[in-house]
């Protein structure tokens, strides 16, 4: 946390010169926050399938959370390639 704190102000320097520091690589933009609300609705989703404990929902539910991690990822990787 600390070399973030500090690369912040080296930030419009790095920039220029291509490094990306994580002052840069944690600076998230809207696709990510895109993929954070997407995967929250299937968080919900989860939810719901969960909630009177059936056993075959569960399941589908446990399923269904590869989704929540690719999109996740996706969100994340197409951040950074922005």
């Amino acid at each position: 946390m600390y070399d973030t704190m500090y690369a912040i102000v080296d930030k419009d320097d790095e920039l220029k010169i291509g490094i990306k520091s994580t002052a840069i690589f944690l600076n998230a933009r809207w696709i990510y926050f895109v993929g954070l609300a997407v995967a929250a609705g299937l968080f919900v989703y989860q939810q719901t399938l969960i909630v009177n404990r059936d056993k075959v929902l569960c399941f589908k539910a446990f399923l269904n959370n590869n989704w929540f991690g690719l999109v996740v990822f996706v969100g994340l990787a197409l951040d950074y390639l922005q």
